[in-house]
């Protein structure tokens, strides 16, 4: 922040709660920085040695600062020094971003992102940037790591959870509640809020005193708080019908074992006629599908019935002669209905 030097004050008296509880005190300035561009967003995270916080300032065009908190360290096991003086940041200090597409985008930032891989503190070194442009980026040790454009102005940013795996997504918000996630890999899932948005903010809120949940928190023009109470992604990348089989291989045991092993290989074409048997279209395409089956089956001394394929049971002999009407009571008007399989 910026603000110019004060002399000191007499303290003010702490409030009734504060007094009751027993807590006494006053905020003091300890330093102060000066930077170039205007400060939409501030993100507070630790130093490697988890000692002394690290500031990270946002500047417009999707570029930030990062401030080295060093006299006020997090754990408040020594008395702080303070300071009067306004910090002048430098433009080498500036992080800046050679692509983005308005150098005077409002930026939004958030240090600190959980890894997961069984980390449970946020690495300070990761850091997520989006600005009103439409771009969010995913940097670490101020090295650009990926970057991706959308059609929406991006005027918040938050980070979590989302999926359990321990890492955190990235969450943007436009002004009209059109909202993406993205985790570290690109994988985006885009969803549309029902109302126009003035502010938003994603983290980790519950209806029980007991448990906390992921939650989004949307505050509309319209005067509403709304709150989408635990909402959690099982996933965020994209899979198809080999993946998921291949991660239930053990539930098909039921199966050929030439077919088990398709799945295990994820061979689309030998699954081919199962994916045909399984989704069949009319009778005649799964009973050729079916005898290709059977024909496979028979070469490795395998019945079909034994994997409960019943070819009778499951698929009827279809009708190969029309019903006809009655000479004497049909109609010609009612002919058409009469001959019917």
């Amino acid at each position: 922040w910026k603000t110019a030097s004060r002399p000191a004050q007499a303290p003010r008296p702490a409030s009734k709660r504060m007094a009751a509880k027993g807590l006494h005190g006053e905020l003091f300035q300890i330093q102060g920085w000066s930077v170039e561009g205007q400060v939409t967003s501030l993100s507070v995270t630790a130093h490697s040695d988890d000692r002394h916080a690290k500031l990270v300032v946002s500047q417009p065009g999707g570029q930030y600062v990062l401030l080295d908190c060093s006299h006020y360290p997090l754990r408040h096991d020594s008395e702080s020094p303070s300071a009067n003086d306004i910090i002048v940041v430098p433009p080498s200090a500036y992080h800046l971003s050679r692509s983005a597409r308005h150098p005077e985008a409002v930026t939004e930032v958030a240090a600190g992102l959980l890894r997961g891989e069984g980390s449970t503190t946020g690495d300070p070194d990761l850091i997520a940037v989006a600005s009103m442009d439409g771009t969010v980026k995913l940097l670490e040790h101020g090295r650009l790591l990926w970057e991706l454009h959308v059609d929406h102005e991006l005027f918040a940013l938050s980070k979590l959870d989302i999926t359990g795996d321990g890492a955190d997504e990235i969450i943007v918000c436009a002004w009209d509640g059109v909202t993406y996630i993205v985790d570290r890999q690109q994988n985006l899932v885009q969803f549309e809020f029902e109302d126009k948005v003035c502010a938003f903010v994603a983290g980790m809120y519950g209806i029980s005193r007991d448990k906390n949940v992921p939650c989004l928190v949307y505050a509309t023009f319209t005067g509403k708080i709304v709150v989408l109470h635990n909402t959690v992604l099982k996933s965020m990348r994209t899979s198809n019908l080999l993946d998921v089989m291949a991660e239930q291989a053990e539930d098909l045991s039921f199966l050929p074992k030439d077919v088990q092993q398709a799945i295990v290989d994820k061979d689309s074409d030998r699954l081919r006629p199962v994916y045909s048997w399984c989704f069949k279209t009319s009778d005649e395409e799964a009973r050729s599908q079916l005898t290709l089956l059977e024909d496979q089956a028979k070469s490795l001394g395998i019945a079909l019935n034994d994997a409960g394929l019943d070819e009778t049971a499951k698929i009827p002999e279809p009708s190969r002669e029309k019903e006809k009407p009655d000479s004497g009571d049909a109609t010609e008007g009612h002919a058409d209905d009469a001959a019917v399989t």
